[in-house]
């Protein structure tokens, strides 16, 4: 897939809006560790600058090698911690790909879901899209892992 100049332009300014807010960033905090999350699909319009970028979904990030599963059990409540936080009106998570998939997950606390613990059959890689809602627009982030039937 070829990718023109002006996507590649686009890619390198998202994260600077001048005289705005910059585009949120995200981690996931699960039992000791904090991943970084890979930005998916967006729209934001700050500093009298709007900008919306679509992301392939799931399936085709994993088999391009762009997501990069996190090796882990299942059984632990996992925080998303937004870069920055202020401001944040709304928090979603989706299971977008794995065993379930798709579904709504619901949160147990402010931006804090349960990945639960998985038996030999439900054991392999899930993919959940965890979405904030700010003033300026809404942003979309991968959290991938590879969950075994250990527990955490």
């Amino acid at each position: 897939m070829k990718v023109g100049p002006f996507l590649i332009a686009l890619v390198l300014l998202a994260g600077c809006v001048p005289d705005g807010s910059p585009l949120p960033t995200a981690t996931a905090e699960l039992y000791g560790a904090s991943i970084e999350l890979p930005r998916g699909s967006y729209c934001w319009n700050s500093g009298g600058h709007a900008a919306c970028a679509d992301s392939p979904g799931a399936e085709t990030l994993l088999r391009m090698g762009d997501l990069k599963p996190y090796a882990t059990a299942g059984g632990y409540d996992i925080q998303i911690v937004f870069h920055p936080l202020f401001q944040l009106r709304r928090f979603t998570v989706d299971l977008v790909y794995g065993p379930g998939s798709p579904s709504a997950i619901a949160t147990t606390a402010p931006r804090t879901f349960a990945q639960p613990q998985v038996q030999d059959d439900e054991a392999g890689v899930y993919v959940y899209a965890v979405s904030g809602t700010w003033p300026e627009g809404d942003v979309t982030f991968f959290l991938a892992l590879k969950v075994s039937p250990e527990t955490a």
